[in-house]
């Protein structure tokens, strides 16, 4: 009786077991999908606060300057692909909101980039010529847009290429010393 009474209490623990873990792999996979499509996800779609939101807590939840400033990095430059997005699909209005995005991730990937130096040079080294060259691309494109979109857009897209301006001259107040980032200054 004590034993089939165990046995009883063992296959209930067990069963809980299995479903935490089945709803953990359920939220994992969830997430993941999530994180896939919200790449498409442009603003003014219903979803894509969810892209943004995701973005916040992957960055409250990330610690290390060198990879925070990445994922700015990343944001930054996904930022630039809506830009293009909603010049294509004529979602004009988004355009500053979007441009406020791209200046306020591209400022924090440079404060978590200067913090960076002084932990880990040779990675922000190398984050900040991947920096410096998606902001090289991305003011190539921006004028290619400013040539397709009404001229009433065109002092966003100059101001965006401004921004991206004095990100590369910030950029430039790092010196680059046996492949390690110092503060210049």
């Amino acid at each position: 009786m004590a034993s089939e009474r165990l046995l009883h209490h063992a296959s209930k623990y067990i069963l809980l077991a299995f479903l935490v873990l089945t709803m953990f792999a359920a939220g994992y996979l969830t997430a993941s999908s999530l994180g896939n499509a919200a790449r498409t996800w442009i603003p003014g779609d219903l979803s894509y606060p969810l892209k943004t939101a995701q973005e916040e807590v992957t960055l409250l939840l990330t610690a290390d300057p060198t990879r925070r400033a990445d994922l700015h990095r990343e944001y930054a430059h996904r930022r630039m692909q809506e830009v293009q997005a909603l010049v294509f699909e004529d979602r004009l209005e988004y355009l500053p909101e979007t441009a406020r995005d791209f200046t306020s991730h591209l400022e924090q990937a440079l404060w978590d980039l200067y913090s960076a130096a002084g932990d880990d040079p040779q990675s922000a080294s190398r984050l900040a010529a991947q920096l410096e060259s998606d902001l090289l691309k991305q003011e190539d494109m921006l004028r290619l847009l400013v040539g397709i979109s009404p001229e009433t857009t065109h002092a966003e897209f100059y101001r965006i290429i401004q921004v991206s301006r004095t990100g590369l001259i910030a950029l430039r107040g790092l010196l680059v010393h046996d492949g390690a980032l110092e503060i210049q200054g």
